[in-house]
């Protein structure tokens, strides 16, 4: 009904939405309803993000904004990470600097996720705008145990979004960009793969959800928005990711109706790794 739909909509009001581009309003609207896998409403979620002073954190605004987020927490790329991708020419100097950055941030989350805090870590983010070097710094303080098992809810979800940038007709530009954004994506999906093979408490679950864009001129679709997530403790997940994928094409729907730049669009579950249960060798009789 119309009242459905207003009232899915309305998590972006018509004066933000009219000041957001396209890719934004899609950004907002996957985060908003992704984040809806965790049935609560009061979540706390960390965004990792590119540079404070320098990148736009498209998820950080998103997600704060959402009314079921209590705390939407940016943990800003720390200054001085970016060196143009150049690791022949790291020196001492700049993994001092990684380990500086690594520990400031855990001092951060501990004080917010410690033992004695208030509230469990519900959702992390990585926003587009998170660079490789800091993805390595995320990608080792998640891998510790200790600080899993202390700051995050039993049931928690990791999303990390990608855009996929706009194609370009001169071919040897086409050519860096299709080499730029393959590095992006690898990083991107090892990052999601090294989480999820990590020790945690089962069900597990790792889920690719691919949104797709037709051209303008309708010749063909083109990958738009990939959301990969990986979910703890939801026994329902392959219920909860079905109607995600639902909900998905619904409001891209709307939105297509609604907007003449906005693109006519298909959203589809690419993979679904993960089960409810694992094998106990202490106890293989007990499922």
């Amino acid at each position: 009904s119309n009242e459905e739909t207003n009232q899915d909509l309305q998590y972006i009001s018509e004066d933000i939405e009219s000041q957001l581009t396209v890719e934004e309003i899609a950004l907002r609207v996957s985060l908003a309803k992704t984040t809806n896998l965790v049935a609560k409403e009061d979540l706390v979620v960390i965004v990792g993000c590119g540079l404070e002073d320098e990148d736009d954190c498209n998820s950080l605004s998103a997600l704060s904004d959402l009314p079921n987020v209590k705390a939407a927490i940016p943990l800003w790329t720390c200054p001085g990470l970016i060196d143009d991708d150049d690791e022949d020419g790291r020196d001492a100097e700049f993994y001092s600097r990684m380990y500086e950055c690594e520990t400031s941030l855990v001092n951060l989350l501990d004080s917010l996720f410690g033992e004695e805090a208030e509230h469990d870590l519900d959702v992390i983010v990585l926003d587009p705008s998170v660079p490789f070097e800091m993805g390595q710094i995320l990608d080792s303080i998640l891998g510790f145990d200790g600080h899993r098992d202390t700051w995050l809810a039993p049931h928690n979800l990791l999303v990390v979004p990608r855009i996929s940038p706009p194609s370009t007709e001169d071919d040897e530009d086409a050519d860096d960009e299709d080499e730029d954004e393959d590095d992006e994506a690898s990083w991107r999906y090892n990052f999601l793969e090294r989480y999820r093979m990590l020790r945690h408490d089962v069900p597990l679950f790792r889920a690719d959800i691919e949104l797709e864009k037709w051209n303008h001129d309708l010749s063909g679709v083109v990958s738009w928005i990939d959301m990969g997530i990986v979910s703890q403790g939801d026994t329902y997940f392959f219920h909860n990711i079905v109607t995600l994928e639902g909900n998905l094409q619904k409001e891209f729907d709307v939105r297509h109706r609604k907007r003449k730049d906005f693109p006519a669009s298909s959203v589809a579950i690419e993979e679904v790794r993960g089960g409810l249960r694992y094998f106990d060798t202490e106890s293989p009789d007990e499922l």
